[in-house]
């Protein structure tokens, strides 16, 4: 039972991130603080099963597929709901997103062929720059006397160049092992 947490979080964060979409679709009174306070937990949930799994030295199928797509949910769904006010620059948004889905393709593509491609350190600070790029959004949405701006677009800005240095690392590794499948793959044809 214990041995579920981690995976019970994972699914956890999922369904904050529904709930975020469903509120953003009605007219909620402090849809901002609302916004935040979902956003905290969800975080919260994330930091719990990691640290849960690697306590207990739990590795899952279900965990390694879910577990970063479920950051991505909730990441996408919070930058889709901030790109129109403006606090993050669009661009950045849309950088940050495009090489998510870029990354993800590729790293789909090594699992189909059982391949696993596991997070590298820069990835993991990029993700936790993007959240506290989005906890500082919405701390400026909320209260615009403690002019924000400036820390969220430096955030932002980190963001996106953990963002983009590890993705060039990712394709190093893709292109070493693409190129070790290719050998085994001939070499298992030509007997």
């Amino acid at each position: 039972m214990i041995k579920q947490i981690p995976n019970a979080l994972t699914i956890a964060r999922i369904a904050i991130s529904i709930i975020i979409i469903i509120l953003s679709a009605l007219n909620v009174s402090n849809f901002y603080f609302v916004l935040l306070v979902l956003f905290l937990i969800a975080t919260v949930t994330d930091y719990a099963d990691g640290k849960i799994a690697r306590s207990l030295d739990i590795v899952s199928s279900f965990g390694k597929i879910f577990d970063p797509l479920s950051d991505k949910i909730l990441l996408f769904t919070m930058l889709i709901i901030l790109y129109p006010t403006n606090i993050i620059p669009p661009v950045v948004i849309l950088l940050l997103i495009v090489r998510d889905l870029t990354i993800d393709g590729i790293r789909s593509h090594f699992a189909s062929r059982q391949t696993v491609v596991p997070a590298i350190f820069t990835a993991k600070a990029k993700t936790a720059s993007m959240f506290i790029m989005v906890c500082s959004a919405l701390i400026e949405l909320l209260y615009p006397s403690l002019n924000l701006g400036i820390t969220t677009l430096a955030i932002s800005l980190i963001a996106l160049a953990l963002s983009y240095i590890s993705a060039m690392q990712y394709f190093y590794i893709f292109f070493n092992k693409r190129a070790n499948l290719t050998q085994t793959e001939h070499a298992s044809s030509t007997k």
